[in-house]
């Protein structure tokens, strides 16, 4: 379980990965403070993935990254939730608590299929991420810098290849589940949106 310091991340001038043994990197500048700077990011990095998945001998995994966001109690029940759910990775590093002025977002990985339901999504087809972030940050540019870091981190190491559908952003309070949206940030996806039940 990938668990990420975003203050810390933001301010590295780059991240890099191999991909098929090729070299990709997004270039995360001096901080990613506005929606403008994580969308070029999310942008650059999808063009990446997609010349190194047009190369790969291997049809890529189809996949749509479902970010959940949370606060206050209603992350310290997602903490718990995944406690005891989680396989072949652990929650146990996630921090007990957020300060009120910070939020969690966790990107999980599921077809395009498990990612429709509204509720009891299966297993992750990879490595979950986790990452905290300022509450100045919109949860949408949040999920496209995790998308980005996801992709970099998760995918070159677990998948082959990875085509995605656009994200969706999940928003909780209060225990419930009030919001699901499509989250395409104006850029083109390999795939298709999948259509959300509700």
């Amino acid at each position: 379980m990938l668990l990420w310091d975003c203050d810390r991340l933001c301010a590295v001038t780059s991240l890099r990965a191999r991909l098929l043994r090729r070299e990709i990197s997004a270039d995360y500048g001096t901080g990613v403070a506005t929606p403008d700077d994580a969308r070029r990011m999310l942008r650059k990095t999808l063009k990446a993935t997609a010349r190194n998945a047009a190369r790969a001998d291997d049809q890529p995994t189809e996949l749509c990254l479902v970010g959940q966001t949370r606060t206050g109690d209603d992350y310290r029940a997602m903490r718990r939730h995944w406690l005891r759910k989680a396989r072949g990775w652990s929650a146990e590093r996630w921090p007990e608590r957020l300060p009120g002025d910070r939020y969690a977002l966790f990107v999980i990985p599921l077809s395009p299929e498990g990612a429709q339901r509204r509720r009891d999504h299966p297993r992750p087809a990879a490595e979950p991420i986790f990452m905290d972030f300022n509450t100045r940050l919109t949860p949408e540019a949040a999920l496209a810098i995790a998308a980005s870091v996801w992709l970099q981190q998760v995918a070159v190491a677990q998948l082959n290849a990875v085509a995605l559908a656009p994200p969706i952003l999940e928003r909780y309070a209060g225990g419930r589940l009030l919001e699901r949206a499509l989250v395409d940030h104006g850029l083109e996806w390999p795939l298709a949106a999948p259509e959300l039940v509700h």
